[in-house]
């Protein structure tokens, strides 16, 4: 691998690679070379996260408790498992 200075990147790329390190910052560069790449905010990745665990873990019968369970209303609940 060349050998790479961090006084050629801005300080976007700077903050990633503090982030992340070199080698893993120059891989997603090498996979994704000049596309972009769309990152959800941190609040959008948990609601995934938590749609995907209700879907998992209801049984036909627990709508109120995973309302309970997630602090949301068992609407909440019956559009996340519909979709």
């Amino acid at each position: 691998m060349k050998e790479v200075f961090l006084n050629g990147f801005n300080d976007d790329q700077i903050y990633i690679i503090q982030l992340i390190g070199l080698d893993n910052y120059l891989k997603i560069c090498e996979a994704f070379a000049g596309e972009s790449i769309y990152i959800p905010k941190m609040k959008s990745a948990k609601i995934i996260e938590r749609n995907k665990k209700i879907k998992s873990e209801f049984n036909g019968k627990n709508l109120y408790y995973l309302s309970q369970k997630y602090h949301i209303c068992v609407r909440q609940v019956r559009r996340i498992l519909k979709s």
